[in-house]
């Protein structure tokens, strides 16, 4: 509902992009390198993103196991 006059408390949900086991590690590290490094712009794409935190991001609300793609540029970022 649009133009209440008082907030109303709900429930949020993530979104996890997946990929297979079977991709290539240097085509999921370039993934998810273009992601981060370019969060800002990430961000403006839309307004469900702009409160992410990368932090937050690769470790709450996982549903899968990390590819090893992604957890080479988290370590590389010092991240894990």
């Amino acid at each position: 509902m649009y133009n209440n006059k008082k907030d109303i408390h709900t429930f949020g949900v993530g979104a996890t992009f997946l990929t297979s086991a079977d991709v290539p590690e240097d085509v999921v590290y370039t993934v998810v390198k273009a992601v981060f490094d370019n969060l800002d712009q990430f961000k403006k794409l839309h307004p469900a993103f702009r409160h992410l935190k990368p932090e937050e991001m690769i470790k709450d609300g996982l549903s899968a196991p990390l590819h090893r793609g992604a957890i080479k540029y988290y370590k590389e970022k010092g991240w894990m």
